[in-house]
């Protein structure tokens, strides 16, 4: 019994422990984001229901629909001197907002404690919306943070 408490894998795992990676599309590089926060893993099913308008004749007939919507994802990160990857991609969109080099697909790693991922969600064409800049307060000592908003046209979640 005791050995089945000392199991680690039994533990919730902390948040703080994760990786961002941005993958660019038809170049095959990839670089790692820094990241304070990832906000928006979300994934909805929404239904659809659909009345035949011949129901008169066969009897009614619905049908349902099942859509798959996503949250607006976020990325958080600190602002630093020099230019960020967050201000490049949406400085990409903003030049040529149909582009193919804008679209980017970005993996989430939630990591053990010996860096190891343990689960990964993946979003694919995911398009930079908006961008935040830090809120400034002369009274304040917190640190500027930059959020960026995207959009994915899916998700998929693995399990390591």
């Amino acid at each position: 019994m005791a050995d089945s408490l000392s199991d680690t894998s039994l533990y919730p795992l902390p948040t703080y422990n994760f990786l961002v990676r941005m993958d660019y599309l038809n170049s095959g590089r990839s670089e790692a984001i820094r990241c304070a926060r990832v906000s928006g893993l979300e994934w909805n099913f929404d239904t659809l229901t659909y009345r035949d308008g011949l129901s008169f004749l066969g009897g009614e007939r619905i049908t349902k629909y099942y859509i798959s919507t996503y949250h607006p994802i976020t990325l958080e990160q600190g602002t630093v001197a020099r230019d960020s990857l967050l201000v490049d991609w949406l400085r990409d969109v903003s030049t040529v907002p149909w582009a193919f080099t804008a679209i980017r697909s970005i993996n989430v790693q939630l990591l053990d404690s010996e860096q190891l991922p343990v689960m990964t969600w993946k979003f694919h064409k995911a398009m930079a919306t908006k961008i935040s800049g830090p809120q400034l307060d002369a009274h304040s000592d917190e640190v500027a943070i930059d959020r960026l908003e995207l959009q994915v046209a899916s998700v998929q979640v693995t399990r390591s």
